[in-house]
């Protein structure tokens, strides 16, 4: 019974794994070619608000909570409740508006390619060719 269990819980585990990684991922005229994890937080919190050619950034996040969870937990640093009570708190005190929320990586795809400044993130089995975005993240 043991080596049974123990074989399930490696089974979950590789197949957390093959989720994959979390992409960040950006229009293709974003002029950065590659961003840090620290570069994704400061975006992800509103605290960076241009890119380095001073135009807009415009974030997104995704509406599904296992990938959302991942974003927070690789590049923001934050589990999902305090991501919620950060960004209320900015709501709240006038200093920003909360990311825009978009339904699926194919949407999220579909927004970033057609959106000056926009980046978001995506799982890595995410289908990303004939897309006018890039990958950014570093990994």
């Amino acid at each position: 019974m043991k080596n049974a269990v123990a074989v399930l819980l490696m089974i979950i585990a590789l197949d957390s794994v093959s989720f994959g990684d979390v992409l960040i991922i950006a229009n293709k005229d974003v002029p950065e070619t590659i961003l840090s994890q620290k570069e994704v937080r400061e975006i992800f919190l509103g605290k960076r608000v241009q890119w380095s050619d001073n135009s807009r950034i415009r974030f997104v996040v995704i509406s599904n909570p296992e990938l959302h969870s991942m974003f927070l937990k690789k590049y923001v640093r934050l589990p999902h409740v305090e991501w919620e009570i950060y960004w209320k708190r900015i709501v709240f005190t006038g200093r920003g508006m909360p990311p825009e929320t978009i339904n699926s990586e194919t949407e999220m795809v579909e927004f970033i390619s057609k959106k000056h400044g926009a980046v978001g993130y995506v799982s890595s089995g995410a289908k990303l060719e004939n897309r006018e975005i890039k990958i950014i993240g570093d990994q």
